[in-house]
């Protein structure tokens, strides 16, 4: 079985991409179960095979502890945490050849606290993880902001200790292809990011340089929920991650 979290700003469209690529892994043969793990959601597109709201919602935390949104998110990720044994109870029950992991929303209290780390941990002893990192072309605005979220995508990958694909989503939103160039062409990244201006060019050119030197040479797959594109893609990058190392999907 191969775990598989969905990563991502909020808005990235994870839980969009959880549902159309389980659609397409079921229609291609595959076992599939479906973890939703945002206790924030209101509405989901898929019904899952383990919902985290049946133990806890952000509205009831707070009603119970009196809180605020911001601190329920908080108080949530710690709950996550220990519903470990359930969740990992619920995945690992039956036959399955891939469980999707639809994270919460707020990537930063997921991924840059311990409670994220060790969950993912705790979900690699359980058997083989490789998360999907989603990089919303709406994001991607400006050059330098695209080049921050794909540092930010390396850095959620060292906070939790998971090896990710990175994919641009809702590429159906870039109809001229000039985003699917950028993350292509390295030099033509740095040349477009040179002519932007602004304190934000100079962050976004110190990130180039530690992807440049940090990042693994593994290639951008650009998907859409909507037009279905890159799903056939992202399987095949998922099948060679484990058949580097012998194993086979």
């Amino acid at each position: 079985m191969l775990i598989v979290p969905f990563l991502g700003f909020a808005g990235s469209g994870k839980t969009s991409l959880t549902k159309t690529f389980g659609q397409f892994l079921a229609d291609e043969g595959y076992k599939v179960k479906i973890v939703n793990l945002d206790p924030g959601v209101e509405e989901l597109p898929y019904k899952p095979d383990f919902d985290v709201r049946d133990l806890f919602t952000i509205s009831k935390i707070m009603r119970e502890e009196g809180v605020g949104p911001n601190l329920a998110m908080l108080r949530a990720s710690e709950r996550i945490l220990n519903a470990f044994d359930h969740v990992a109870s619920k995945i690992s029950e039956g036959d399955c050849d891939f469980a999707l992991v639809d994270t919460p929303g707020q990537l930063e209290i997921f991924a840059f606290r311990e409670v994220g780390s060790e969950f993912m941990r705790r979900l690699r002893e359980l058997t083989r993880v490789c998360g999907v990192f989603l990089i919303g072309c709406d994001v991607a605005s400006t050059v330098s902001r695209l080049v921050v979220a794909l540092f930010v995508g390396l850095a959620v990958q060292l906070s939790l200790g998971v090896e990710a694909v990175i994919v641009l989503h809702k590429s159906d939103m870039d109809k001229e292809g000039r985003i699917r160039k950028l993350i292509s062409d390295e030099k033509l990244l740095r040349r477009e990011l040179m002519r932007e201006t602004g304190v934000m060019v100079d962050v976004a050119l110190v990130a180039l340089d530690v992807l440049g030197k940090v990042k693994p040479a593994t290639r951008i797959i650009p998907t859409s929920s909507v037009t279905l594109e890159g799903h056939e893609e992202l399987f095949e990058i998922l099948h060679e991650v484990f058949c580097a190392c012998g194993d086979n999907l």
